[in-house]
C-alpha cells in the first residue's frame, strides 16, 4: 500500500512501502530510508530494484521537501528514532548530526570489502571527511556536482556556423559571429544573480590558480590575491568586448532557462545540476524543445590556464546509531553507491557518480555530442580546481562586489573590500 501526497506542498511527506516478498529463512526485515532526493518516482524505482535483489527486505521511504528535511532529520536522529539509512546534505549538516551516525569505514570494510576505496572516487572520501571536525567518514556520497559549465544548442551552432570556443580569442570571435547573425540574440545567457556571478568568477580564477578557493575556504588565502584581481579585470573586459552582456544582470535563473530553451542564446552558463538536458529522454519528459544539447567547459581566459570547475559531493548516505538493521542498511547503501542502483538514478544526470569507472546505460545518451559531453562533465567534476563548499551568505556579498566592478568600480579596491568583509567574523568559514 502507498500513500503519496503531492511533493509540491512545502513539508510534504511521502511514505511508501514497496514490496513484501518473503526471503531466506522467512525473516522479513523492514528498513526505514529517509531522503530528500532524487524525486519520489526515481526513489521508488531504486527501491523496487533493491527489493527485487533482496526479497527478504521491505523498504519504507520517507521523502521530504529539502528545507523541511534539513529541519526534521537532526531532530529525529537526536530523538533516537529507528531510522536505518539516511541521506545527509553536504555541508554543516554532517558535523551537526555525526554524533547520531555510525562511522562508515568499519562498516564498508565489513560489508563491501577491504578494497571498497579502490572502487570509489578518492576526492569524494576526502571531501566527506573534511565535513566532520574529527576527520572521520560518516557519509558516503553517491556522487558530486559542480559549477560553472556551458550548455550549447547544437542545432543553433550548426545553423550559424559556430565552433565551440576554448579560449578568449575564440570566445570573442564566437560572440561577434552571433551578434552579426542576429543582434537580438544573447551570445551567452546566465542567471545574473549575485550568487552565480561568484560561481562564474571562481570558475575563471580556478583556470590559472586552481587552489584559490580552497586556500580561502580552508586556509589563509585572500580575496585580494593578484589572481583574483586579474580575473575580475578580465571578466569586466569580457563584457566590454561583447562576449557577455550587462543585460544579463537583470535575468534570473528561470528566465535564463527560458531564453536558452527558446533559442534566444546559443550558450547558457549554469551548474552541472542542469546536465539532465543532455539526455533526449529528459528533454522530452520536461517539454524542452531542443534537438540536441552539448556541454563545454568555460573557455580558458588567460594564457597558460586550463579548463576549471569547482565541485563538491552531494547526497551522502549514512547509517544512524539507532538503526535496528545496520546490516541490511549497508546492503542498501552498497546497492545505491556501488551496485545496480546507480543505473537507476545516474541517468537523471543530477550527479556524477562517485563509483569509479561507471558508464551510463547505453540508451541514456544517444548521440556522439551527448556522450562526449558526459565525458567532459565527468572529468571536470572528478578533477576540480577547488571544492564547491560555499559559504552561501558570503557568495552573495562577493557577487555584489563583482557587479560593482562590471559597473565601473576598481577591481583591486573591490577585492580589498571583500577581504576586509571576509575577515569581519560575520561569516561561518
Amino acid at each position: 500500500n502507498r500513500t503519496i501526497p503531492s511533493l509540491a506542498l512545502a513539508g510534504a511527506l511521502a511514505v511508501a512501502s514497496v514490496g513484501s516478498a518473503v526471503g531466506q529463512d522467512d525473516e522479513q526485515v523492514t528498513l526505514q530510508y529517509w531522503a530528500w532526493f532524487p524525486p519520489l518516482p526515481t526513489t521508488e524505482k531504486m527501491i523496487e530494484a533493491f527489493e527485487a535483489e533482496n526479497p527478504n527486505v521491505d523498504v519504507e521511504i520517507n521523502v521530504l521537501e529539502s528545507t523541511v528535511y534539513q529541519d526534521k532529520l537532526p531532530l529525529s536522529l537526536a530523538a533516537g528514532d529507528a531510522i536505518d539509512l539516511v541521506a545527509v546534505q553536504s555541508g554543516a549538516m554532517v558535523d551537526q548530526v555525526k554524533g547520531d551516525l555510525q562511522p562508515l569505514e568499519p562498516l564498508l570494510e565489513e560489508h563491501v570489502g577491504a578494497d571498497w576505496a579502490d572502487m570509489y572516487a578518492a576526492k569524494a572520501v576526502d571531501q566527506a571527511k573534511s565535513l566532520a571536525d574529527d576527520g572521520e567518514l560518516y557519509i558516503l556520497p553517491v556522487g558530486a556536482l559542480g559549477s560553472a559549465v556551458g550548455y550549447y544548442n547544437v542545432e543553433m551552432f550548426e545553423e550559424l556556423g559556430l565552433e565551440v570556443p576554448t579560449n578568449y580569442e575564440e570566445f570573442k570571435a564566437y560572440a561577434d559571429a552571433v551578434t552579426a547573425a542576429d543582434p537580438n540574440l544573447f551570445p551567452v545567457v546566465y542567471d545574473g544573480s549575485p550568487w552565480f556571478q561568484d560561481e562564474i568568477l571562481l570558475t575563471l580564477v580556478g583556470q590559472t590558480s586552481p587552489n584559490f578557493f580552497n586556500d580561502i575556504r580552508y586556509g589563509d588565502g585572500r580575496w585580494d590575491d593578484p589572481a583574483y584581481i586579474e580575473a575580475l579585470t578580465t571578466y569586466k573586459q569580457m563584457h566590454d568586448d561583447g562576449i557577455l552582456s550587462l543585460d544579463t544582470l537583470d535575468i534570473d535563473y528561470g528566465s535564463a532557462l527560458e531564453i536558452f530553451y527558446g533559442r534566444g542564446a546559443p550558450i547558457m552558463l549554469q551548474g552541472t545540476w542542469e546536465s539532465g538536458m543532455l539526455s533526449e529522454g529528459f528533454r522530452a519528459e520536461n517539454g524542452i524543445d531542443l534537438n540536441e544539447v552539448g556541454l563545454m567547459p568555460l573557455p580558458v581566459i588567460a594564457e597558460g590556464g586550463t579548463p576549471s570547475i569547482r565541485s563538491f559531493i552531494e547526497m551522502g548516505l549514512a547509517v544512524p546509531s539507532a538503526s535496528d538493521n545496520p546490516e541490511e542498511a549497508m546492503d542498501l547503501l552498497e546497492f545505491l553507491v556501488f551496485g545496480d542502483g546507480v543505473d537507476v538514478w545516474a541517468p537523471t544526470l543530477s550527479f556524477v557518480p562517485a563509483k569509479l569507472g561507471y558508464e551510463l546505460p547505453e540508451d541514456t545518451l544517444t548521440t556522439e555530442v551527448a556522450q562526449e559531453s558526459f565525458e567532459i562533465l565527468s572529468d571536470l567534476v572528478q578533477n576540480p580546481s577547488s571544492d564547491r563548499n560555499n559559504v552561501s551568505a558570503f557568495s552573495v556579498v562577493v557577487g555584489d562586489g563583482i557587479i560593482e566592478v562590471l559597473n565601473g568600480a576598481d577591481p583591486a579596491e573591490v577585492a580589498a573590500e571583500l577581504q576586509s568583509e571576509w575577515e569581519s567574523g560575520r561569516y561561518i568559514s
